[in-house]
């Protein structure tokens, strides 16, 4: 892992490429819905994700002797940050204006 001493692109950038992949993932998955209902179900994701690591369960799952339960507890995080969703809403929100540029580019050169 490559840090740049930048704690907004160490590790701020990769919560919001976290969250535009959720996203990403559920344009995919459920291409029928608006731009913005995959937007909203990727919100509700992330900020659950976030919420369910006050439970400390995902630190005692870090914990673990079985590595999979391990990758599967550094994969959900280990420690609350309000910061943190405020970077995946940054993500979402991006990657929901290039969703947006990207259909209207398409539409502008098709039509």
């Amino acid at each position: 892992m490559v840090h740049t001493g930048f704690p907004i692109v160490d590790k701020y950038a990769g919560d919001a490429l976290y969250a535009a992949m959720v996203f990403l993932l559920i344009s995919l998955f459920s291409p029928a819905l608006s731009p913005r209902a995959r937007a909203f179900a990727a919100l509700v994701i992330m900020t659950a994700l976030e919420v369910f690591q006050l439970t400390l369960l995902p630190r005692e799952m870090s914990n673990s002797s079985y590595i999979m339960v391990r990758v599967a507890g550094r994969l959900l995080g280990t420690t609350f940050s309000w910061l943190d969703l405020v970077a995946y809403y940054v993500g979402i929100g991006s990657a929901l204006l290039a969703d947006h540029y990207w259909i209207t580019t398409i539409r502008e050169d098709v039509g």
